[in-house]
């Protein structure tokens, strides 16, 4: 499949596909800003490759540097606000299948901005709680139909630009990521499926600056987020 056909798939796939995670727990529509492919670059590794632990490490990371746009929707409490970008990627370690990224970054701008915190443990351990939140989804087809969740073990997030409004940049790293297998459910509580390989990605960046999220919030996880922004502290 070309690059361009591939790209035009991903764009008219992701604004209105609905993917099913580990029935029966849905994915809902998320409807991101930003769709297109952009895995399989090589960004500067972290300090802390090469990784030794038990997890397969998918080589390449994800680098978005405006390629594909993040997107804004406001929180339900004034200030709040949600920023995140949605791509599907592919990766020269798994031809045969697309992976969906989900980043999200969740609260107040001014609390997040330029503050590390570990992922997979206390605010970040769920979806239900997380500022810096990240579900990756494999084994996706071109309908954008994928068949398992992954949620960090470990690792660790840095948000160095936070959009408050449309058109403010949005800029959010994560490093040194583990994913353990998972099932999201309907109230975006995180469970853990033991006995699954793990992944692990040295970097996960998205930058871009931001457009307003226009959809629909029928069952969307952006509006579930957004209706609970307003109590998540890092």
């Amino acid at each position: 499949m070309s690059a361009a056909l591939r790209m035009t798939l991903v764009v008219s796939v992701l604004v209105s596909a609905c993917t099913t995670i580990d029935e029966p727990a849905t994915w809902a529509p998320v409807g991101a800003g930003g769709v297109g492919g952009a895995g399989g670059q090589e960004p500067e590794p972290s300090k802390a490759f090469p990784y030794d632990g038990d997890c397969e490490v998918i080589r390449g990371g994800v680098l978005n540097r405006g390629a594909t746009v993040p997107a804004w929707r406001a929180g339900q409490a004034p200030g709040s606000v949600v920023n995140y970008w949605v791509s599907l990627v592919d990766f020269p370690d798994a031809p045969e299948f697309w992976w969906r990224f989900d980043v999200f970054a969740v609260g107040f701008p001014d609390e997040l901005r330029a503050v590390e915190r570990p992922l997979g443990v206390g605010v970040n351990a769920n979806l239900t709680t997380c500022v810096h939140c990240l579900v990756v989804q494999r084994d996706c087809d071109d309908a954008g139909t994928c068949s398992r969740a992954y949620f960090p073990l470990s690792g660790k997030a840095t948000i160095s630009q936070m959009a408050e409004a449309v058109g403010d940049a949005f800029v959010m790293e994560l490093s040194q990521v583990e994913l353990g297998h998972a099932t999201v459910d309907d109230e975006l509580n995180v469970q853990p499926r033991m006995g699954s390989p793990c992944y692990y990605f040295d970097r996960i960046l998205v930058s871009g600056r931001t457009v307003e999220e226009t959809l629909d919030c029928v069952d969307s996880v952006h509006c579930q987020l957004a209706e609970d922004a307003g109590n998540r502290r890092p």
